[in-house]
């Protein structure tokens, strides 16, 4: 699981960067997920802490340790189910040019977040979300970073 801020900082940059379609809350239930007004369901894209390490990276004098946090987060788009891949595919893709290369933090002067990779969607294997409301047809890709932290550990 990814620290908390970095899975915050994602999220914001995630809020104030994308404009393809909907963001859920992956803590969310799928009842938050809107149907349009005429019943049709609505694309959404969602993001997740895949998993993370950390290391130390320097030993420093007390208050000025540093530590890296490796890990990964997967950005998953969903369409509704029937009207085949390309859509799909297109947010796929749309979600790694959005982290591609990318270097974000919280705009407080916190750590920086740096991705290394954006891995291309898993066509082989199309996730497919079921739900009370509706049928979804999603791929995920998976951005790799690394966050630098100074912290006090005495």
């Amino acid at each position: 699981m990814s620290s908390k801020y970095v899975t915050d900082t994602i999220w914001a940059y995630l809020q104030a960067n994308w404009t393809e379609t909907r963001l859920i809350d992956p803590m969310n239930t799928f009842d938050d997920i809107e149907v349009a007004g005429d019943g049709t369901l609505t694309e959404w894209t969602t993001a997740m802490p895949e998993g993370s390490v950390e290391t130390q990276v320097s030993i420093g004098s007390p208050g000025n340790q540093r530590w890296r946090e490796d890990g990964s987060f997967a950005l998953i788009a969903f369409v509704p189910s029937g009207g085949g891949t390309d859509r799909a595919l297109t947010l796929a893709e749309a979600l790694r040019d959005l982290f591609r290369a990318q270097q974000i933090d919280d705009g407080q002067g916190g750590s920086t977040i740096t991705f290394r990779d954006v891995q291309p969607p898993d066509t082989a294997l199309p996730s497919a979300v079921d739900a009370s409301s509706g049928n979804w047809f999603g791929y995920s890709v998976s951005a790799t970073y690394y966050c630098d932290f100074c912290r006090d550990t005495t």
